[in-house]
């Protein structure tokens, strides 16, 4: 009786456990079909092609800046920015009468600048002597005067002159006199060294007769630019030079600059107050309007269309570091207006500004002033984590992923999802490529879901 109840028992728990195990299964089964359905993709570490893309214009190689005489008064103004000129041709008018009186200003200034300062800078100059003791009469040049070997400098005051040698005469025959007693009373040594001054006397006198029969006039001894007089009417002359003299003077750096003003303001004159175009191109700066006054600096920047055309632009500091001086890029403007291969050949920091770049262009298509655009696709150099887009959330510069790993459950394996944080670095085709993403390369990547999914659900893959 027992062992039949023993065995009865021990159905019965055999029955329960199966019946236990085909609920679970069941359960299992449905919690299963509950599950979110993925699939998934791996991680493709490559290198990316980076597309760039630059707006710029199309310029001369060779930049023409026109400068104007600075503190001119601008009547008419031809040309504006983006304008086409041929060579000669009027970029705007000064206003002649504004332009008559600032000239007049600066010969002016220079006329006092070189009477009364230092015009000359130091240099070989010969010096014009006359006999001291004279008073001058006449200056008959000026500082910046060109004169010619023989030219009257100064003239003196004759009736000086005359009592000069009339008073020289009577003090020689006094000591001619004096002299001749010394002899008489046999006092030769002295009567000797009355000679000697007597002599020096008469040639002191010769040479103011000289000065005499030349109408008491100093001529200059060599030919030049007088740059400095050294004496004025009324001044008695003394043992220094009356005038300097030089064949090759250089101006001082201040008269130097009012001369040259000067120079630009007459050949502005000249042309009735035109300033014309040295070269013809496009203007790609104009810095004048009507009325307004000139100032230091390019008026005008002129692309000189008889030089090469050159791309130019600027590159944002977030796309240079994929460009270089000689990377073959392509350039297009307009419709279809394209040359290909064409080679960097500058490129320059501007600070935060980015970096301007130029590539010189061969095409007879693309023309100076066109609106243009360079392109280039840089494969980097480093490789990436690269994902297709539907893999990653997106928000900004970052991003988030799911995705599964695998494990050994009481009835098999199941899949757990997690989520990885990481930056996005490029958009290649239709991948993203990522850095910081910190997955090994066998990592199953959840590419779709029938559910939403969060961190630690278990998953189906599908």
């Amino acid at each position: 009786m027992k062992e039949n109840m023993k065995s009865r028992a021990v159905k019965l728990f055999g029955i329960f456990l199966g019946a236990m195990l085909i609920m679970t299964i069941v359960s299992r089964m449905i919690v299963t079909q509950k599950m979110p359905v993925v699939t998934t993709t791996g991680i493709k570490s490559e290198s990316i092609a980076h597309r760039v893309e630059v707006g710029g214009t199309i310029e001369a190689e060779k930049q023409t800046p026109v400068f104007i005489a600075e503190g001119l008064r601008v009547s008419e103004v031809f040309v504006k920015q983006g304008s086409k000129i041929g060579k000669g041709e009027h970029l705007l008018r000064i206003d002649e009468d504004y332009l008559a009186s600032v000239t007049a200003d600066a010969e002016k200034e220079l006329e006092e600048f070189m009477e009364k300062g230092d015009a000359y800078a130091d240099g070989d100059r010969t010096p014009v002597f006359t006999e001291s003791g004279l008073r001058v009469s006449q200056v008959c040049v000026k500082k910046g005067d060109s004169v010619y070997a023989g030219q009257p400098l100064i003239r003196l005051d004759m009736d000086y002159l005359y009592r000069k040698i009339s008073d020289m005469e009577g003090e020689l025959d006094s000591q001619r006199l004096t002299r001749d007693g010394m002899y008489e009373a046999e006092d030769s040594r002295s009567a000797d060294a009355l000679s000697k001054q007597i002599d020096e006397k008469q040639r002191e006198l010769d040479r103011y007769n000289s000065i005499w029969d030349n109408g008491g006039t100093v001529y200059s001894s060599c030919g030049g630019v007088v740059t400095d007089i050294l004496i004025k009417a009324g001044d008695i002359t003394m043992e220094q030079a009356v005038a300097l003299i030089s064949s090759s003077p250089e101006l001082s750096g201040e008269a130097e600059r009012l001369r040259r003003r000067i120079d630009a303001l007459k050949k502005a004159a000249e042309h009735m107050g035109y300033i014309n175009s040295p070269a013809g191109g496009i203007i790609t700066e104009a810095a004048l309007r009507a009325g307004d006054l000139t100032a230091d600096g390019a008026a005008f920047i002129i692309s000189d269309e008889s030089s090469g055309k050159v791309f130019t632009g600027i590159v944002p500091d977030e796309e240079v570091e994929y460009l270089k001086v000689g990377d073959k890029v392509s350039i297009s403007a307009g419709g279809n207006a394209r040359a290909k291969d064409q080679k960097i050949s500058l490129m320059t920091r501007k600070g935060g500004d980015g970096c301007r770049i130029e590539v010189p262009v061969e095409s007879d298509d693309i023309k100076l002033g066109d609106m243009a655009e360079l392109v280039t696709t840089k494969l980097s150099d480093e490789r990436y984590d690269c994902l297709p887009f539907e893999t990653v959330t997106a928000e900004g510069d970052k991003g988030k992923v799911f995705y599964i790993t695998e494990s050994e459950g009481f009835l098999g394996k199941e899949y757990t999802v997690h989520s990885a944080s990481c930056r996005i670095k490029e958009e290649t085709g239709n991948m993203y490529a990522l850095t910081d993403l910190g997955l090994t390369p066998e990592t199953l990547i959840v590419r779709t879901s029938s559910k939403k999914l969060s961190e630690g659900m278990k998953v189906r893959p599908e």
